[in-house]
C-alpha cells in the first residue's frame, strides 16, 4: 500500500488498543470515519458555496484531525491547507482544494475499506 496515501502504522496502533478484539475496534473506527468524513465533505462544500469561512475552517480542521488519526497523511495535509485558507478568509480557490480533498478522500476510503475487511 502507498504509505503516502495511508500510513498503516496508525491503524496498527488502533489495533493494539484492544488485544484480541483490535481488528473489531479498527473496523468500528473505520466505519465511523467513513460516515462522519462524508458528512464533513458535505459541510466543506456547503460552507465554501456560502462563503462561510468559520464553517469551512471547522469542517476542514475536523476532517484533518480524523484523517490524521487514521494515517491519511496527505489528506490531512490538504485539509490543513484549506483550514489555513479559511482562517485567513482567503476563500478564492477553495473549490479546487475541496476537489483535491474529495479525490484523496475517495482513495483513502477505498484503502480503509480494504484494511477493515
Amino acid at each position: 500500500m502507498n504509505d503516502f496515501l495511508l500510513d498503516t502504522s496508525a491503524l496498527d496502533r488502533i489495533r493494539a488498543l484492544h488485544r484480541g478484539s483490535g481488528s473489531a475496534l479498527l473496523r468500528k473506527v473505520i466505519e465511523l470515519y467513513l460516515a462522519e468524513s462524508r458528512t464533513l465533505l458535505d459541510s466543506l462544500r456547503f460552507a465554501a458555496s456560502a462563503g462561510d469561512a468559520p464553517g469551512l475552517q471547522w469542517a476542514a480542521h475536523t476532517l484533518k484531525s480524523s484523517s490524521a488519526n487514521l494515517g491519511a497523511v496527505e489528506l490531512a495535509r490538504q485539509c490543513g491547507e484549506l483550514e489555513t485558507a479559511a482562517r485567513n478568509r482567503a476563500l478564492a480557490g477553495t473549490i479546487e482544494i475541496i476537489q483535491k480533498i474529495e479525490s484523496g478522500h475517495r482513495d483513502v476510503c477505498a484503502a480503509l475499506e480494504r484494511e477493515g475487511a
